[in-house]
């Protein structure tokens, strides 16, 4: 609660719904509070040595 994050109503792929909580309403939290551990945007690209 304290992050602002609730459960809602959940569709699956087998057409069913539920309870449960979506990926994208922890990225702000992910990001402020784990960084190295769930980078958002693209994999930062690493230099190949010469």
């Amino acid at each position: 609660r304290e992050f602002g994050i609730s459960s809602g109503n959940v569709r699956i792929s087998d057409h069913t719904q539920r309870k449960g909580y979506m990926r994208n309403k922890f990225a702000d939290a992910w990001r402020r509070y784990c960084p190295t551990v769930h980078p958002l945007g693209p994999a930062p690209r690493q230099s190949t040595p010469r």
